[in-house]
Order: C-alpha cells, then structure tokens, then sequence
C-alpha cells in the first residue's frame, strides 16, 4: 500500500512540475497602447493615413541531432513575427510612421472555470381530452468541466521603425517618453500557467 501511495503521489508531482506561473503582456493591452499613441498623433495634427498589419515566418533551428548513419540534423522551427506598420500625415503635408514589432500567441490564464453540462432526453406526456401537459426532461448524464480561460499574449514587442519628415517633430515622437515610445511599456500582466 505504502509504494502505491508514493508511486502516485510522485506522478502528481511530476505531472504538477511540468507548468509554471508567469505574468504574461497581454494583445489587449499592446493594442491600447497603440490606439493611445495614435490619439496622442491625432490631437497634435496628425491623421492616420495608411496601416499595414504583416506577418513574417523566420525559420528558427529548435535541436540539433546526429547520428553515424546521416551525420548531423537539424529540427526547425516557426518563428511568427507580426509588423504593423503605421503611418500619419498633417494638414502641412508632415508625415509620422512607425512599426510595431512582437510575437503572440494563446496562453491560458492562471484561473480555472468549472461548470456542468447535461445530456437530456424529452418525456411527453401523452395527450388527455385535448389537454397536452408541457413536456418533461429528463437528465441521463451530467458532464464536468474544469477549463483555464485563454487569452493572446505578446513578447519581443519594440518600435524598430519610428520616422518623421521634420527633425523636430522626430525629438518629440521618436526620441522621448511619447506614447509612440510608451506602445512597448506594460502596466498590467495577466498571470498565466506556462510550461516551464
């Protein structure tokens, strides 16, 4: 009895060992911070005039093999990288554009939702002088469910490319504290379970 207790208790440990909490930066957030950076354009003189949301795939090596038959291998990966490219014009014909670089994906929240579904089948009541009683249902199985919420996360987020036709207005979009520079600063992480 007491090996099949450790032996279980182990399986736990290594089951619960495989994932990990981190605070994760959220797609919303980053898309806030974009639509915070495109206001402050805005209320300054600048309208958007173009966007071009792109994705890039650069292959990544993810494991290296060898053996005496066929010599070295390699394993490659995909590595998604989205580029959203912004652009802004003034009534004086000044234009702004900057690029937003970062990688997303699904995680799952560090928070599980628990609910039941039923599985029903309809009892009819069998008609009595023109009086139908509504029907019955009834329950044949009852399902559990324990779910983690899911949300995109980002990562690797940068401004590559922050450009402007007067050198001026370079100084006080690109070269300060202005939300354009801000879009990469995160105030709220979302913790997620991730494997270690």
């Amino acid at each position: 009895m007491k090996i099949k207790i450790t032996i279980l208790l182990a399986a736990i440990f290594s089951l619960s060992s495989c994932y990990t909490t981190r605070n994760l930066n959220t797609k919303e957030e980053l898309d806030s911070n974009v639509n915070n950076a495109i206001l402050y354009l805005s209320s300054i003189g600048f309208n958007q005039n173009g966007e071009n949301l792109d994705t890039k795939n650069e292959l990544v090596v993810e494991g290296v093999s060898y053996s005496t038959v066929s010599g070295y291998g390699t394993r490659m990966g995909n590595n998604i990288v989205y580029n959203d490219w912004y652009s802004f014009v003034n009534s004086a014909g000044n234009t702004i554009e900057f690029t937003v670089s970062y990688q997303a994906w699904f995680a799952d929240q560090d928070s599980i939702v628990e609910y039941d579904t039923y599985d029903t089948i309809t009892k009819e009541h069998q008609d009595i002088g023109g009086y139908r009683p509504p029907a019955e249902r009834k329950v044949v199985k009852k399902r559990h469910h324990v779910e983690y919420l899911r949300f995109i996360a980002v990562d690797n987020v940068e401004i590559p490319q922050c450009k402007t036709s007067l050198s001026s207005d370079f100084e006080r979009i690109c070269n300060t504290a202005s939300p354009v520079k801000s879009i990469n600063r995160f105030k709220s992480p979302k913790r997620a379970r991730v494997k270690k």
